[in-house]
């Protein structure tokens, strides 16, 4: 979904990416009878040879980026309706793509893949700037950010989480790690809590735990942990070998609503 709320897009095991009308025409009733039917006003070609993982709208959506299992991510400019770039580089499925946050200034985009690595892209040239090493799993997620002690508010910053229960702090004005936070579960994806008085400082993890935890990411410390639901609870009473992951997160801004994802499933040993 686009920033501006004007374009619905979604990509097809078939390699083809569709967007969508009228989703913004709904009545607030969920079972309206007046409720319209979302139409598909335009179908492209993805270009890519194997199913898309990860879309990712630029601020200003105009540009739209496609991270793919054949170790791609292209860049579509939405409105003139082509292809701008094919990113190339990655050794592994790219799982997550950012665009940076002030893209008129900085034209600037980063990969994340299955080969523990980040990718700065400088989208003027068409050709990768640097490669980060750290992590030592698949990136499932990653963030630009301000960090606490800079005022320029540039999003010189970048932090980033992977399956092998850390998550890390870099700069971005040296392309350097800063520091490593042990999570200690495997984390599929983390919200950083937008506060200008500790920018960058404070987040919210998702993992093969199965709860929210909220992390002071200066002192590296968890400073609170959901609680299991009653349902939750009642199902490992019953079945210790049940287990529960969150998988995927979204968070609504206009709502201040946050959506995860949450699989249950059969622990064997």
């Amino acid at each position: 979904m686009s920033p501006d709320d004007k374009h619905l897009i979604t990509a097809h095991r078939n390699l083809l990416i569709k967007q969508w009308d009228n989703w913004r025409e709904w009545p607030n009733e969920p079972f309206s009878h007046s409720q319209k039917t979302s139409k598909c006003t335009r179908t492209w070609k993805a270009i890519h040879t194997a199913p898309i993982q990860f879309m990712c709208f630029d601020p200003t959506s105009t540009l739209l980026a496609t991270a793919s299992s054949d170790y791609t991510t292209k860049i579509w400019d939405t409105e003139a309706q082509y292809c701008t770039h094919n990113l190339k580089g990655a050794l592994g499925i790219v799982k997550c793509v950012r665009f940076h946050p002030l893209i008129e200034k900085v034209q600037q985009c980063i990969t994340g893949s299955e080969d523990g690595k980040l990718r700065v892209y400088d989208l003027n040239r068409s050709e990768m700037i640097v490669s980060l090493e750290g992590h030592f799993s698949s990136i499932t997620c990653f963030e630009y950010i301000n960090y606490d002690d800079d005022s320029s508010l540039n999003y010189n910053y970048l932090i980033s989480s992977s399956r092998d229960k850390v998550m890390i702090v870099w700069s971005l004005l040296n392309y350097s790690k800063l520091y490593t936070i042990p999570i200690y579960e495997a984390v599929e994806s983390f919200l950083v809590i937008e506060n200008t008085l500790t920018a960058g400082r404070h987040f919210i993890t998702m993992g093969n735990e199965g709860v929210l935890k909220l992390w002071d990411g200066k002192q590296s410390k968890c400073i609170f942990k959901q609680k299991d639901s009653l349902k939750i609870e009642n199902i490992r009473k019953t079945d210790a070998a049940m287990q529960q992951c969150i998988i995927q997160s979204l968070f609504i801004k206009k709502v201040k609503k946050l959506i995860s994802m949450i699989i249950i499933a059969l622990r064997i040993s």
